[in-house]
């Protein structure tokens, strides 16, 4: 894509799965990867128990009525669940298939082998992985910062903190 739109260098962002993608991506055309932002990236570890636990209701709580998605929004910690333009975005989402490949876990050395500056903004409390555990092995590779009281729904978290932070990292 980046080819067919005469883009050289790109600045990537990538959320979860998409963070892993991103990833994917700077490890096989370095030269095109000006930078790479990952927000509570996937592919770091084994998924937990923990987390399709947390998707699986979440999913469920999202069927249901807002006042239940509101209380069911604070018991998992998952803000999407109070957003009603993203909840319409998921619900639309539903009638599509997609296989998407399961991420393979990325190990130090693939780690090393990234080149751009790599900024990890993980969630505090993300149900995904142990993020102090994943914030310290990623130090040696990334600038890496834990948001505080932030789960795996970190954009939708705290928005401006995000934005703040890669508007930061792109001037350095």
């Amino acid at each position: 894509m980046l080819a067919a739109l005469s883009v050289g260098r790109a600045h990537l962002v990538g959320c979860s799965y998409g963070g892993w993608i991103a990833v994917q991506h700077a490890l096989r055309a370095p030269e095109q990867v000006a930078t790479l932002t990952l927000l509570d990236p996937a592919g770091f570890g084994r998924v937990s128990l923990r987390f399709m636990v947390w998707v699986i209701a979440g999913g469920l709580a999202g069927l249901a009525p807002r006042p239940v998605r509101r209380r069911a929004a604070r018991w998992l910690r998952n803000r999407t669940l109070l957003d009603d333009d993203a909840m319409r975005l998921v619900a639309a989402s539903m009638g599509f298939r997609r296989r998407l490949p399961v991420p393979a876990v990325l190990s130090d050395e693939d780690l090393a082998k990234l080149t751009p500056p790599t900024l990890v903004l993980l969630g505090e409390r993300s149900q995904l992985y142990d993020p102090a555990a994943l914030a310290q092995r990623l130090r040696q590779f990334a600038n890496v910062e834990l948001v505080p009281g932030a789960g795996h729904d970190l954009p939708i978290y705290d928005p401006e903190l995000v934005i703040d932070r890669v508007l930061a990292f792109l001037d350095q």
